[in-house]
Protein backbone atom coordinates (compact mmCIF):
# COMPACT_ATOMS: atom_id res chain seq x y z
CA UNK A 1 0.00 0.00 0.00
CA UNK A 2 3.11 2.48 0.72
CA UNK A 3 4.68 1.78 -2.10
CA UNK A 4 1.79 2.29 -4.41
CA UNK A 5 0.62 5.05 -2.92
CA UNK A 6 4.15 6.56 -2.64
CA UNK A 7 4.65 6.12 -6.57
CA UNK A 8 1.09 7.83 -7.28
CA UNK A 9 2.26 10.82 -5.53
CA UNK A 10 5.44 10.89 -7.21
CA UNK A 11 3.43 10.67 -10.74
CA UNK A 12 0.94 13.64 -9.62
CA UNK A 13 3.90 15.62 -8.35
CA UNK A 14 5.52 15.08 -11.59
CA UNK A 15 2.79 15.59 -13.91
CA UNK A 16 1.04 18.34 -12.06
CA UNK A 17 3.89 21.45 -11.03
CA UNK A 18 1.47 23.52 -8.66
CA UNK A 19 0.73 20.27 -6.31
CA UNK A 20 4.83 19.99 -6.04
CA UNK A 21 4.69 23.62 -5.62
CA UNK A 22 1.65 23.66 -2.57
CA UNK A 23 3.56 20.61 -1.07
CA UNK A 24 6.49 23.00 -0.68
CA UNK A 25 4.49 25.76 0.71
CA UNK A 26 3.09 23.78 3.07
CA UNK A 27 6.31 22.42 4.31
CA UNK A 28 8.16 26.27 4.62
CA UNK A 29 4.79 26.99 6.31
CA UNK A 30 5.03 24.70 8.99
CA UNK A 31 8.68 24.89 9.50
CA UNK A 32 9.63 21.51 8.46
CA UNK A 33 11.36 20.74 5.17
CA UNK A 34 11.13 17.32 4.45
CA UNK A 35 10.36 15.96 1.10
CA UNK A 36 7.99 13.41 0.71
CA UNK A 37 10.39 10.98 -0.63
CA UNK A 38 12.46 10.93 2.82
CA UNK A 39 8.45 10.70 5.17
CA UNK A 40 8.24 7.59 3.36
CA UNK A 41 10.87 5.62 3.65
CA UNK A 42 10.80 6.81 7.84
CA UNK A 43 8.82 4.18 8.76
CA UNK A 44 10.62 1.44 6.47
CA UNK A 45 13.78 2.89 8.40
CA UNK A 46 12.34 2.76 11.69
CA UNK A 47 12.75 -1.33 11.73
CA UNK A 48 16.76 -1.73 11.89
CA UNK A 49 17.00 1.42 13.99
CA UNK A 50 15.11 -0.95 16.59
CA UNK A 51 16.62 -3.86 16.21
CA UNK A 52 20.04 -1.97 16.68
CA UNK A 53 18.79 -0.60 20.25
CA UNK A 54 17.28 -3.81 21.83
CA UNK A 55 21.03 -5.55 20.52
CA UNK A 56 22.44 -2.80 22.45
CA UNK A 57 20.31 -3.03 25.38
CA UNK A 58 20.49 -6.95 25.67
CA UNK A 59 24.39 -6.58 25.45
CA UNK A 60 24.57 -4.32 28.59
CA UNK A 61 21.75 -6.31 30.50
CA UNK A 62 22.48 -8.53 32.78
CA UNK A 63 21.73 -12.60 31.74
CA UNK A 64 19.14 -13.02 34.74
CA UNK A 65 17.15 -10.27 34.30
CA UNK A 66 13.79 -11.33 34.13
CA UNK A 67 13.31 -9.08 31.53
CA UNK A 68 15.93 -10.21 29.28
CA UNK A 69 13.56 -13.08 27.65
CA UNK A 70 10.83 -10.09 26.46
CA UNK A 71 13.45 -8.28 24.63
CA UNK A 72 14.93 -11.52 22.73
CA UNK A 73 11.10 -12.03 21.72
CA UNK A 74 11.11 -8.75 20.82
CA UNK A 75 14.45 -9.04 19.10
CA UNK A 76 13.12 -12.46 16.89
CA UNK A 77 9.74 -10.53 16.22
CA UNK A 78 11.78 -7.61 14.91
CA UNK A 79 14.01 -9.80 12.57
CA UNK A 80 11.23 -11.52 11.37
CA UNK A 81 9.82 -8.01 10.69
CA UNK A 82 12.84 -7.16 8.23
CA UNK A 83 13.11 -10.31 6.61
CA UNK A 84 9.55 -9.92 5.27
CA UNK A 85 9.88 -6.30 4.75
CA UNK A 86 13.14 -7.29 2.52
CA UNK A 87 11.63 -10.27 1.16
CA UNK A 88 8.52 -8.43 0.08
CA UNK A 89 10.72 -5.27 -1.57
CA UNK A 90 13.02 -8.03 -3.43
CA UNK A 91 9.55 -9.41 -4.79
CA UNK A 92 8.52 -6.13 -6.26
CA UNK A 93 11.94 -5.61 -7.74
CA UNK A 94 11.48 -8.82 -9.63
CA UNK A 95 8.06 -8.19 -10.50
CA UNK A 96 8.40 -4.93 -12.19
CA UNK A 97 11.46 -6.36 -13.96
CA UNK A 98 9.28 -8.73 -15.43
CA UNK A 99 6.64 -6.69 -16.45
CA UNK A 100 8.99 -4.43 -18.01
CA UNK A 101 10.95 -7.26 -20.21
Amino acid sequence: IQANGSASYLRLSRRYENLKQESIRLQKESKVFVDFESLVITPIQRVPRYIMLVKEILKHMPKQNIQREGLEDALYDLESTANYINNHLLDRIYFNLLVHL
